[in-house]
């Protein structure tokens, strides 16, 4: 019991990082792009990342959590990879968005030169 207790601790962790790390990356990417590019892009491709493998799953040792139980005869089950998809679409939201706002800025102001 302890175990699966450690496994729900585990992911609740990583799910907050994800989201945390969404945040950053939602709030660096409505500031000036030209600076904050990547310190906007990191956070949103950690958020991915961790959302892929939540979703997924794709290791033999990565901890699959699901609850289950019955009501009034009824089993119920609960899978605990789906909150984890909310930080793999922020973050590919948040990156599609910092791609966007970079293509959108005037070439002088991406650094190139005027001839």
């Amino acid at each position: 019991m302890a175990r699966e207790y450690l496994m729900a601790g585990f992911l609740a962790t990583l799910w907050l990082a994800s989201v945390i790390c969404c945040f950053f990356a939602l709030v660096g990417a409505y500031r000036n792009v030209a600076t904050r590019f990547w310190r906007a892009g990191l956070p949103a491709l950690v958020a991915v990342g961790i959302g892929v493998v939540g979703v997924w799953a794709p290791f033999s040792w990565w901890p699959q959590v699901s609850y289950s139980f019955s009501l009034g005869g009824v089993q119920r089950s609960i899978d605990f990879s789906w909150p984890f998809a909310a930080p793999l679409i922020l973050g590919g939201l948040t990156l599609l968005f910092l791609i966007w706002k970079r293509c959108q800025r005037p070439a002088v102001e991406r650094g190139a030169r005027e001839v």
